[in-house]
Order: C-alpha cells, then structure tokens, then sequence
C-alpha cells in the first residue's frame, strides 16, 4: 500500500512540478507522515526530482525550447549554490524544518505574486539581463534547491522570468534544466553521505517520470503561459495555508 501511495505521489509531483512548481511541498509532508525521517524523506525526494528533470528536459529538447546559452551561464551559479546547500542540509532541526518550509514558500509566492504581469507577457527583451548582480540571485536560489528544494523550481522560475526577461514558456524548459543540474548535484552529494533511501527514491522517481511526461506535453504549448502562472499560484498559496495550519496545531 505504502508503495502505491508513494508513486502516486510521484506522478502528481512530477506533473505539478513540470508545469509549475511546488511538487516537493506535496512529498516532503507525506513521506513524513508515512514514517520516513524527515531528512531520508527529502534526500530521497531528490531522485524524483533527478528522474523528473531529465524527463521534461528531453521533452522540452525535442519542442525546441530550450535556449542552452542561456541557459549555461544561468547553470553555473545555480550548481555552486545547490553544491553549497546539498553539504548542510542536514544541519537544520526536523522540528523546525516546517518553519523553513512555510518560509520559503511565503517568500516565492510574495515574489510571483508581484511579478505575475510579466508571467503573462508574450513579449521579451532582445537581449535577456545576465548581469552579475542577477547571476547572484540564481547562487542563492541554488542554496535554497541544495537545501530542502522545495519551491526551488518556482523561485528560479520567477528569476528567469522577472528578473531575466525570458518569457514563461522558455523560461519553464529552462528551469526543468536547472532543475536537474541541481537535483543530480544534490542526488551525489546526499548518496555519499548515506541519506538516501533508494528503494524510496526508485519509486518516487517511476510515478514522476510518468507525471512529467504526461505534463511536459501540455507545457510546450504556446497556451501554457496562462495555465503555468495559475498552477503556480494556486500551488504555493495551498502549499503555505497547509503548512502554516499544520504548524499551528
């Protein structure tokens, strides 16, 4: 039953996180409750997330959607900040990892939130803005997807979208290639410090792969724009209301 549940949970994150973000805010709680250790439950959660990214990432490849120039200098910044997260997240207390949880989720949706105009716009700049000061917010986002992921895709999401100026659809397959830059670095360093429950990981990585490719279909299209920036939103406000009441009480 356990296993059932487990891929199930898989295929939804993996949709949820190829059309948006938000997916491992639905895994974290639930392989918790299941019984798994808080910080099992969210390195093995990384090879979802791995399995996940590579899928939608070739999907999006064959859509042609991804700028990999682009897409280059974005990655750099964001693998020396997961490197740097990946190596202490197991510093952080389970008791507070909700609070941390809820916190980072607050930030993202106060973020999309106020960027929400320019998720819609067809238009781009000629030119997208890769100034230092930007390749900097993508170090920080990295620390955080190192950390615990959670809404990570969202933030990098909102980045290449507000602060870059790549409009959504493009901006959604290049976030699947952060994505998996940051899950593979995390899935490394996590296997070698012995975290990760691969029997958990191996079926939460079966349902997402099928989640995300069933997704990514959807998420190429020219439609999805509209689609994306309501998922997300409606995501992260779920996601904040759930964890704050499951603090409270």
């Amino acid at each position: 039953m356990h296993l059932f549940i487990i891929f199930s949970v898989g295929f939804a994150a993996g949709a949820i996180n190829t059309l948006a973000s938000g997916g491992t805010a639905l895994t974290l709680p639930i392989l918790m409750a299941l019984g798994f250790p808080g910080h099992m439950a969210n390195a093995s959660n990384r090879i979802g997330l791995l399995v996940s990214a590579i899928t939608r990432v070739t999907v999006f490849q064959r859509a042609g959607k991804i700028d990999w120039a682009h897409t280059w200098k974005l990655s750099v910044p964001m693998a020396l900040g997961a490197f740097t997260g990946a190596l202490f997240e197991h510093q952080i207390p389970e008791s507070s990892m909700r609070w941390v949880i809820f916190a980072g989720v607050l930030l993202t949706l106060v973020l999309v939130g106020f960027g929400g105009k320019r998720f819609l716009d067809v238009k781009q700049p000629a030119q997208p803005d890769l100034r230092i000061s930007k390749l900097g917010v993508f170090f920080l986002i990295g620390i955080w997807a190192g950390f615990l992921a959670v809404d990570s895709g969202g933030m990098a999401l909102w980045a290449i979208v507000v602060l870059v100026g790549i409009e959504t659809v493009k901006a959604n397959a290049l976030k699947g290639v952060l994505t998996l830059i940051t899950s593979l670095i995390s899935v490394i360093t996590m296997g070698f410090e012995h975290q990760i429950d691969w029997e958990l990981g191996i079926m939460l990585a079966a349902g997402s792969m099928i989640g995300s490719w069933i997704a990514a279909k959807f998420a190429v299209t020219e439609g999805a724009r509209v689609w994306i920036f309501r998922l997300l939103m409606i995501m992260l406000t779920g996601e904040a209301l759930w964890i704050l009441l499951s603090v409270i009480q």
